[in-house]
């Protein structure tokens, strides 16, 4: 129960202290809200192997190991975005993948189921801008030899529930 003055600064600190969500002053999520400083290092020490897309086996466990880390849901659920934006660059062998997310992603946020799901598509969308900061023009570069028609593949069966990935029902 909140018991201080009817301030905004401190009843934000008092709200991020006891549900560990931060705001800024208007309301809006923090800049980099959803970034994940040991999936973002992971990215930064790895990022030639995840532009090639090629041999990218270690690099998705260590991403898988890291899910321990997190015990918050909200942080778990972006962990698991990060090894799901990997594992799509491992089978598809190109980071266009995550040129693809990125568009569905602002499709999706036409029109959110909630305001949770609003947040945590706004979380995702900075994950997949931590990619473009990190890997630059390399994340958008393809077989040159190769048209992406040919080299498109069928999509891959997951072995995870697309929906707990893209949240699509209200939480």
């Amino acid at each position: 129960m909140y018991g201080g003055r009817f301030d905004k600064i401190e009843i934000m600190a008092f709200i991020a202290d006891k549900t560990g969500i931060t705001r800024q002053q208007n309301g809006a999520l923090p800049e980099g809200a959803g970034l994940l400083k040991e999936m973002d290092e992971l990215i930064k020490a790895n990022k030639n192997t995840i532009a090639s897309g090629k041999k990218m086996k270690k690099i998705v466990q260590k991403a898988k190991e890291f899910l321990e880390y997190y015990d918050d849901r909200d942080m778990q659920e972006i962990a698991e975005y990060y090894v799901y934006l990997l594992e799509e660059v491992e089978y598809h062998e190109e980071t266009s993948v995550i040129d693809d997310e990125r568009y569905y992603l602002i499709r999706e946020l036409v029109d959110p189921k909630g305001p949770r799901q609003r947040e945590l598509l706004l979380k995702k969308q900075n994950v997949v801008r931590q990619f473009f900061d990190i890997m630059g023009d390399k994340l958008l570069k393809r077989n040159s030899k190769q048209s992406p028609i040919v080299k498109a593949k069928e999509p891959r069966p997951h072995n995870h529930n697309h929906d707990k990935i893209h949240r699509h029902e209200e939480l």
